[in-house]
């Protein structure tokens, strides 16, 4: 798998995002994918990237539901809605 720098860190490039194995080390803490995501794992040192990757890379489903998230996150500390 190609990798490239991001700052002290090299990070699997991810270019197929549903195809994505990184292969299990019995020693590292991560993220095991079951249901549709099941035989990737992704270690918890790339699980930001990996996870941003497939918000804004992802499915039409994967965008919108990460738009939606992000702007009630954003949006419920300083701010009142509206309408």
């Amino acid at each position: 798998m190609k990798e490239k720098s991001m700052g002290d860190h090299a990070i699997p490039e991810f270019r197929s995002l549903g195809q994505i194995t990184i292969p299990v080390d019995e020693s590292m803490c991560g993220y095991l994918g079951i249901g549709p995501e099941e035989g990737i794992f992704i270690p918890e040192e790339f699980s930001f990237e990996y996870a941003l990757a497939r918000c804004i890379h992802g499915s039409l489903d994967d965008k919108k539901e990460f738009r939606e998230m992000l702007v009630e996150w954003f949006y419920s500390g300083n701010w009142v809605k509206e309408e």
